[in-house]
């Protein structure tokens, strides 16, 4: 099943569960992050950001990697929940 995906649609998902993503970067190679928006994961003083917001990236919290990332929308090749049993988005 193919979705559309936008950054508010993102957002809302990313403050309720965990998730895989699968993404291309920018220069060609495959990633997957363990990333979040969730409140419990995210520290308290890092929450809000200073940066200019820029529609077609999503900042995340990196659960591996203890910090913030981002990646582009266009280049995302899958979303899988962590927390639960449901469907993967492709």
């Amino acid at each position: 099943m193919q979705v559309t995906i936008n950054k508010d649609w993102l957002q809302t998902v990313l403050r309720e569960h965990i998730w895989l993503v699968t993404f291309t970067k920018l220069d060609g190679t495959q990633r997957v992050m363990r990333c979040t928006l969730k409140s419990e994961f995210v520290p308290e003083s890092l929450t809000e950001s200073t940066k200019k917001s820029n529609p077609d990236v999503v900042n995340v919290w990196d659960l591996d990697k203890g910090g913030w990332r981002s990646f582009r929308i266009e280049n995302i090749n899958e979303m899988t929940i962590e927390e639960s049993e449901s469907d993967s988005f492709e």
